[in-house]
């Protein structure tokens, strides 16, 4: 054999092998590199083998059901809503008007059904010849707050000034029937329709305010003076009631009693008598306070 086919065939046999070698190498390396990511990807398990994308998140999914949260918000129940009310504009109008009116008609000291007992001091400012006085007695039901019914007793006494007694030294010498035909009432018992007409606060001392009332009575009754006895008389009068408390008043009180009176010469005079009046007025029972 020749020396230079035997260099030829030498070469061939190593191009050969160095081509297969490439191949073997070439076809290695992905499965390495493979193992490589494997080793470095982390597991919660080392001894489970490396598996697919799916089959990670499976497990994943399963560690996170086994696992108790103990830190979890319990959970909040929700009240079921309820309907929206439904709102009659008449009916709150009526009722905004009923609270309106109540609180207009509103006063410090009610008399609805209730009693009122006064005494007071009477006399007469316009005798000019006897000096006059009395008591008087008044007993009041009040149906409404506006209307009621009174009973009125007046028990009165005279003495004779120091003008009559001039008088009677200076013009008469056996008695002066002209000064002793003067009427002097002496009792009236009388029944009166009572109105009460206006309310009111007023200041007192620019300190403190007093509740008050306005009131007109009006009747009839009989009269009694020195000279004759049960006449018919007519009562007229107002006054004023200031309110102490919710029981108690202050009233002053202007009445006229008209009436025809005989004098002792047997004459029938004409008779007005002007009665001023201040005295205290109870009210019972207790009244039920709006």
């Amino acid at each position: 054999m020749k020396p230079s086919f035997v260099v030829i065939k030498i070469a061939i046999a190593l191009l050969i092998s160095l081509t297969v070698s490439e191949l073997t190498w070439a076809q290695q390396k992905p499965t390495n590199n493979k193992a490589e990511s494997t080793e470095l990807t982390p597991s919660s398990d080392p001894a489970t083998p490396a598996g697919s994308d799916e089959q990670d998140l499976m497990t994943v999914e399963k560690e996170l059901r086994s696992d108790k949260v103990e830190d979890t918000v319990p959970a909040v129940k929700l009240a079921p809503l309820k309907a929206a009310p439904v709102v009659d504009l008449k009916e709150v109008q009526t009722e905004k008007r009923k609270v309106e009116t109540i609180v207009l008609q509103k006063n410090y000291m009610p008399k609805t059904e209730r009693f009122q007992v006064f005494a007071g001091l009477s006399f007469l400012p316009t005798d000019v010849f006897y000096k006059t006085l009395g008591l008087q007695l008044r007993t009041a039901y009040h149906f409404t707050e506006t209307w009621g019914l009174e009973l009125t007793g007046l028990f009165l006494g005279s003495s004779r000034s120091a003008e009559l007694s001039d008088v009677e030294s200076k013009q008469c010498f056996n008695g002066c029937v002209s000064v002793e035909a003067l009427v002097s009432p002496k009792t009236y018992y009388g029944l009166d329709v009572y109105f009460n007409s206006v309310y009111g606060k007023a200041a007192f001392n620019e300190r403190q305010i007093v509740p008050f009332e306005v009131y007109f009575t009006g009747g009839f009754g009989k009269m009694s003076t020195a000279t004759s006895q049960n006449l018919n008389a007519f009562h007229l009068g107002m006054g004023q009631l200031f309110s102490l408390s919710r029981s108690t008043a202050l009233r002053l009180d202007l009445s006229l009693l008209s009436y025809n009176s005989l004098t002792v010469s047997g004459d029938s005079l004409l008779t007005n008598n002007l009665l001023l009046t201040v005295g205290f007025g109870h009210f019972m029972p207790e009244a039920q306070y709006r």
